[in-house]
This record gives C-alpha cells, structure tokens and sequence, in this order.
C-alpha cells in the first residue's frame, strides 16, 4: 500500500509542477511587469501588479473567469523568494 501511495504522490507533483509553470509562463507573457512569487508547492503564488491596478476590478475580472483572488495586503511580500518565470 505504501508503494501505491507513493507512487500517486509523484504523480501529482508532477501534474502540479505542469500546471504552476503553465500559470507562471502565462503570466510572465501576460503581465510582464507584474512581480511573481511561486511557490515550490500547490498551486497558489502570489502575485505583486502595477501600481496602476485598480485591485477590485482585477479581483471581479479574474473571478468572470473562475479564478479565485485574494487580496493581501497585510502579507509581507518577500523578495528573496520571487521566481521571475521565464528569465
């Protein structure tokens, strides 16, 4: 049973590793002066826009799409762990 476990975490780290570089590489397309976080883990990330980002209409826009965005402005944002994807 041990063996079988293992086997399906390696598998969804893999499929979740495809899927964090797929959103990271859209977003460096994307938004290419917006500064990323990934994490090296799930599929969440935290993302740093433009100063000029109207953040309601970014969060009301991203959820028309069934993206769900948090805003968080009381969490640190820590640079030393920024990726920038792509580069």
């Amino acid at each position: 049973m041990a063996g079988t476990y293992e086997a399906h975490v390696r598998k969804l780290r893999r499929h979740y590793h495809v899927r964090r570089e797929t959103l990271s590489s859209a977003l460096a397309e994307k938004l290419p002066d917006w500064t990323v976080n990934i994490q090296k883990a799930g599929l969440h990330l935290m993302v740093r826009p433009t100063a000029e980002t109207v953040e309601d209409a970014l969060v009301q826009r991203a959820a028309n799409h069934g993206v769900l965005v948090q805003v968080s402005r009381a969490i640190e944002f820590c640079p030393e762990a920024v990726v920038r994807p792509g580069r």
